[in-house]
C-alpha cells in the first residue's frame, strides 16, 4: 500500500509540474505576443490562433523546462541510459516504425469517425508543422525531451519498483495521459508501449528516440502528404508495413534472445 501511494504521489508531482510549465509557457508566449503587436490591435481569435500555430513551439519550451528541472533534481536523469546502438538495430527500428505510423493511422482514422470532435485537434497538429520551426520541434525535438521525460525518468524510476510489465504498462499511461485527449491517448498508449520495448531491446534512450523521431516525421508529414497526392500509396503502404512488420520482429526478437543467452 505505501509503494502504491508513493507511486501516485510522484506521477501527481510529475502531472502537476508539467501541467504549470506548460501553461506558464503558453501564458507569458501569449503576453509577449500581446506586447510586440501592441495591446489595442490584439482580439481573443487572434491570441488564440497565434497559440494554436506555434502549439508545438510552446509544447517544445515546455519540455525543455521540464527535462532541466530533472536535470536539476539531479537522481531523476540517472535514470536514462544512452548506449550506443547498432546499424542493424536502427535498420530494423526504421522498418518498425514505418509499420507502427502505418497501423496506427488506420487506428486514429476509425477513431476520428467515433470522435469527429477530434478533427478540430487534428487540424491544429496539422497548421501547427507549417513553419520550419515547429517542424523541427515536432520531428525532432519533441521526441527528444519526451523519451528522456518518459522512457528515461518515468519508466527508469518505475523499474526500479516494480516488475518489468507493470512498470512498462504505468508509463506508457501516463504518456497517453500527458496528450490530453482520448483519441491522442488511445494511440499513444500503443505508442509508448512500443517505444518501451525497443528502450528494453536496446538499452538505450537512442532507440527509442529513433522511433519516435520517425513516427512523428511520417506521421505528421510524409504519409499525409503521399495519400493526399496518390490515394493509391494507402493500400501499398499497407502492405509494405505488413512485410517490414514481420521482418523488424524476427529480427528484434531472434536478436533479443540472442543478447540474453550471451549477457
Amino acid at each position: 500500500m505505501k509503494k502504491a501511494l508513493k507511486l501516485i504521489g510522484f506521477l501527481i508531482v510529475l502531472f502537476i509540474v508539467y501541467v504549470l510549465i506548460n501553461f506558464s509557457v503558453g501564458t507569458i508566449i501569449g503576453l509577449a505576443y500581446i506586447i510586440i503587436d501592441g495591446v489595442g490591435s490584439i482580439n481573443s481569435m487572434a491570441i488564440d490562433d497565434f497559440i494554436k500555430n506555434n502549439v508545438y513551439i510552446i509544447s517544445l519550451i515546455a519540455d525543455i523546462i521540464f527535462v532541466i528541472c530533472l536535470f536539476i533534481k539531479g537522481g531523476s536523469i540517472k535514470e536514462c541510459k544512452f548506449n550506443k546502438i547498432n546499424k542493424k538495430d536502427c535498420l530494423y527500428i526504421s522498418l518498425l516504425s514505418f509499420s507502427l505510423t502505418v497501423f496506427l493511422g488506420i487506428v486514429v482514422a476509425v477513431l476520428m469517425q467515433i470522435f469527429p470532435s477530434y478533427n478540430e485537434v487534428a487540424k491544429t497538429i496539422s497548421s501547427g508543422t507549417d513553419t520550419i520551426y515547429s517542424l523541427v520541434s515536432v520531428v525532432i525535438l519533441i521526441p527528444i525531451c519526451e523519451e528522456i521525460i518518459f522512457r528515461g525518468v518515468i519508466f527508469g524510476y518505475l523499474k526500479k519498483r516494480y516488475n518489468l510489465v507493470v512498470s512498462l504498462i504505468i508509463q506508457s499511461l501516463v504518456f497517453a495521459f500527458m496528450h490530453g485527449n482520448i483519441v491522442q491517448g488511445i494511440y499513444t498508449f500503443i505508442l509508448g508501449l512500443v517505444l518501451g520495448i525497443i528502450y528494453i531491446y536496446t538499452n538505450s534512450l537512442y532507440g527509442s528516440m529513433l522511433m519516435h523521431i520517425i513516427y512523428n516525421l511520417l506521421g505528421s508529414v510524409v504519409l499525409s502528404k503521399l495519400y493526399g497526392a496518390f490515394p493509391i500509396s494507402v493500400y501499398i503502404c499497407m502492405i509494405l508495413a505488413i512485410i517490414c512488420v514481420i521482418y523488424s520482429i524476427k529480427k528484434i526478437k531472434n536478436n533479443f534472445k540472442y543478447r540474453i543467452k550471451n549477457s
